[in-house]
């Protein structure tokens, strides 16, 4: 994910696109609606609403098991079944899995960068 000015720039015609842009970096316990990162063990975790630690979750998904996008899509496919899915849970997932993977650009199978999961190891601070 980009910042707003950033974003404005790009819709106006008006960034240099030579230049990469920097990623986010993302800290242990960045929270995406109920969704927190585990950053020690790369994990997003489901936690209810007012918890703040990861260990105390209702579900966990791996994410060094992210490989490709298709996994990124199995995991939205296998969340839905769940009977605590929301559509609101599924945005929040949605959210964190783009912002950690940027599907778009990274896991294009000619992206320069590298593979999905040091592209999270990037964008994690440990």
């Amino acid at each position: 994910m980009i910042e707003q000015d950033e974003a404005s720039a790009m819709r106006t015609g008006r960034v240099d696109l030579s230049k990469p842009l920097a990623p986010r970096v993302y800290a242990h316990a960045h929270a995406w609606g109920p969704w927190l990162l585990d950053a020690g063990r790369l994990c997003l975790c489901m936690v209810r609403e007012g918890v703040t630690d990861p260990w105390n979750n209702i579900y966990e998904i791996d994410l060094e098991g992210v490989t490709g996008p298709y996994w990124l899509v199995g995991w939205l496919c296998q969340i839905r079944t769940k009977t605590w899915a929301t559509p609101e849970t599924l945005g929040h997932l949605t959210a964190a899995l783009v912002d950690l993977f940027e599907p778009r650009d990274t896991m294009h199978p000619r992206h320069p960068a590298g593979t999905p999961q040091q592209m999270l190891l990037d964008r994690v601070v440990r």
